[in-house]
């Protein structure tokens, strides 16, 4: 078996949990998932191959390493459903500012290989 290792670094990473949109849980803060899903990797290799591949030609593991985490601010525009115009497929958007976790120097390590 073939393999190699991939390491992507960075200044700032933020993987969204895919269970929520822009919304949060009250004043708290958009939280960061501290490694990426499945779906953000597969995007991310299909994206480094210019086209899309079966992820289950791969196996593929992964961790993130980051020197800590920390919160700011981030201003979400959240569509006012209501105010949709049908003439113009306009609708109006309010800004909602919200805190969101981010890592801060993150280095993810992918690990592939072939079957």
């Amino acid at each position: 078996m073939d393999g190699f290792i991939v390491k992507l670094y960075g200044v700032t990473a933020h993987f969204r949990d895919p269970r929520f949109n822009t919304g949060g849980i009250g004043n708290l803060p958009l939280r960061t998932l501290h490694s990426p899903p499945p779906c953000t990797v597969h995007g991310l290799l299909c994206a480094a191959k210019g086209g899309w591949f079966d992820p289950n030609e791969l196996l593929i593991g992964w961790k993130v390493d980051y020197s800590s985490w920390t919160v700011d601010f981030q201003t979400c525009w959240l569509p006012i459903r209501k105010s949709y115009n049908w003439k113009l497929g306009t609708q109006r958007k309010d800004p909602s500012p919200r805190e969101r976790e981010f890592l801060v120097y993150p280095v993810l390590t992918l690990f592939l290989t072939k079957e």
